[in-house]
């Protein structure tokens, strides 16, 4: 069989992690679920989720450490979930994300779309 292609330039991992979004233009908050992460950024879901190209914040906890990170929304489909990519990630952030990630289960790689 032919090699899976994968599209991203990092793995991504399978997470649990409930969360806490706030829009950093309208101070507008809900409640997400990281659905994968990585160092790079995720996929999140909840019943209110921004528009791609909106920056907010995005607040968890791990372990009983907080995880405060700034976001932007790269893509959202019709379902709700978004994508997200960090837009700033200081040096204990990134390290509690990379603690995050190798404690979560790699995702599995995804064939990248044919050229339509």
């Amino acid at each position: 069989p032919a090699p899976v292609r994968e599209r991203r330039k990092v793995p991504r991992y399978v997470s649990e992690l409930r969360a806490h979004i706030t829009s950093a233009a309208t101070g507008a908050a809900s409640n997400v679920r990281v659905v994968t992460l990585s160092i790079l950024g995720g996929c999140l879901e909840g019943r209110e989720t921004p528009e791609p190209g909106t920056r907010f914040d995005l607040s968890t906890d791990w372990n009983g450490k907080p995880l405060r990170v700034t976001a932007e929304v790269a893509w959202k489909n019709p379902q709700g979930r978004v994508g997200m990519k960090f837009a700033t990630l200081d040096p204990a952030a990134e390290r509690l994300v990379r603690e995050i990630c190798s404690n979560l289960r790699l995702q599995p790689l995804a064939p990248v779309p044919p050229p339509e």
